[in-house]
């Protein structure tokens, strides 16, 4: 469970990171916005695709999250 928490997490930070650098230096996607928005719109895809193989190769089993609930840990 913690390691799909975790893949999740990073996702989401390199999510943002990426969003951060389309408004603050929109030129490293690109020199022209169609180009700029091409280029997000891509690596936005990958990185979707790479967290979302992540999260499906690290899933908890049923007996995890039995164990999980029954000691009243969460991650």
């Amino acid at each position: 469970m913690e390691e799909n928490f975790k893949a999740f997490r990073h996702g989401e930070s390199e999510f943002y990171d990426m969003y951060r650098r389309l408004l603050d230096r929109p030129s490293s996607f690109g020199d022209r916005f169609e180009k700029q928005f091409a280029k997000y719109a891509a690596d936005t895809e990958t990185l979707r695709r790479n967290v979302r193989n992540a999260e499906t190769n690290n899933l908890a089993m049923l007996d995890d999250g039995k164990q999980t609930l029954k000691d009243g840990t969460l991650p």
